[in-house]
């Protein structure tokens, strides 16, 4: 009862101020929960294997993709949905395990793909030689193993 009073003889202005940040702190923290990523996937089913592709549409998802994970499911891949069709470049950035890349038109199909690219590699860019909507990277040997060729059409 003493802290309360002691409280109460405190001018008015600071009980505000800490009550409006109080406020402003739950906000934040419950906008920012809300706007969390949640994880959609897609299946794609080449040779009679179906295959989990983790989609990826956020700007921060886009520029993070694989990097910093120590490895990927066989049986999965992740898949980059642009805006808009462009030479999109790929990087090996932050990589622990080499990848297939596979860039895909806005009709889904295979216009470039680059095989086997080793975390080595990084800092060099990898860009199809065509537009592109949609990207998959997989683990190294995916494209071999499905027997995936430009003009190739995926469906997801």
């Amino acid at each position: 009862m003493k802290r309360f009073k002691q409280l109460l003889s405190k001018p008015a202005w600071q009980i505000i101020v800490v009550v409006g940040g109080l406020l402003i702190v739950l906000i934040l923290f419950l906008n920012d929960r809300a706007q969390a990523p949640s994880i959609t996937y897609k299946q794609l089913i080449l040779n009679k294997k179906t295959y989990r592709l983790e989609v990826v549409n956020t700007s921060a998802g886009l520029e993070k993709g694989l990097s910093g994970r120590t490895s990927l499911p066989a049986d999965q891949c992740m898949l980059f949905i642009f805006k808009s069709p462009a030479p999109y470049g790929f990087w090996m950035k932050d990589m622990h395990f080499p990848l297939d890349i596979i860039w895909l038109n806005a009709g889904k199909e295979v216009v470039y793909t680059k095989e086997n690219l080793q975390t080595s590699t990084y800092p060099v860019i990898f860009k199809p030689t065509s537009p592109s909507l949609y990207t998959l990277e997989c683990n190294a040997g995916f494209a071999a193993q499905n027997q995936l060729v430009e003009g190739q059409m995926l469906s997801f």
